[in-house]
Order: structure tokens, then sequence, then C-alpha cells
């Protein structure tokens, strides 16, 4: 997830069945079976304000794309899960620029933003050092 994680196990747990919706999309919801619980990831800690950002690029503007805190992420779909994943529409700008997918879940947006457009705040040194060298 951006960093690295040393020292720490990380132990997981099973859960039976677990109903999955895009944000928004409640009406439209998918169910899994083979979902893990973590108790807590070694997440990068940044914050993309996908609302502000997509209106500097045509291809995203009209698109309802959500803030993003990884610091927060909630669930990790896995391989099973890869139909829910698979691009049914893809927004592709200018190199360098952003893209944007839409899965069965909604729209996500990737790209590496500027560091002027983004807080982040290094967990450990290994990722501070990858962030100043692809800042």
């Amino acid at each position: 997830m951006g960093g690295t994680n040393k020292s720490e196990v990380v132990r997981s747990f099973p859960v039976d069945s677990l109903g999955i919706s895009g944000v928004g999309r409640r009406h439209r919801r998918y169910t899994t079976h083979s979902a893990l619980t973590v108790p807590a990831l070694n997440n990068p800690e940044y914050v993309i304000d996908w609302p502000a950002e997509k209106e500097k690029y045509p291809h995203l503007q009209n698109l309802p794309l959500q803030h993003t805190d990884a610091s927060k992420i909630g669930i990790i779909l896995g391989l099973p899960e890869y139909c829910l994943q698979m691009p049914l529409e893809c927004r592709e700008g200018h190199r360098g620029s952003p893209t944007a997918i839409r899965t069965k879940l909604g729209w996500v947006a990737f790209s590496h933003v500027p560091a002027h457009s983004r807080t982040i705040q290094a967990k450990d040194e290994f990722l501070e050092s990858a962030l100043l060298h692809t800042a």
C-alpha cells in the first residue's frame, strides 16, 4: 500500500459473507464470501481532493469522483472480486494526466498527483525516501 512493513505480523480473520456497494450506489450490492478483516494496515497518509483536481482535466470534469484519504482505506478487494474491479469504461487524457476507470462499484481515478496538490505525511523512513524521489 505504498509503505513497507518489516517487523509486524498482521493477523487476518475470515468473514463468511460481506456486502459491497460503491459510494452512492447502495441500490446495487455485491456479496463476497472470501473476505478477510485486518485490524490495521500500514497505509501511506495522503489526501487527494479529486472533486477539485478533476476540474483541471477536461476528460474528468463530469465524473463523480470522491475525496480520497489513503489512511482511511476501509476495504481492499482481492483477486476473487476482480469482476467488481474490471474496467467498464476508461477516461484518459494526455500523458502524465490522471486516468479514471468506471467499474461496477463506480469511478476511480489514479495518477501521480503533483506535490502541490496533495497532503502527505510519511509513516516511515522508506516511504519518506520514496516520496522525495518520486514527487
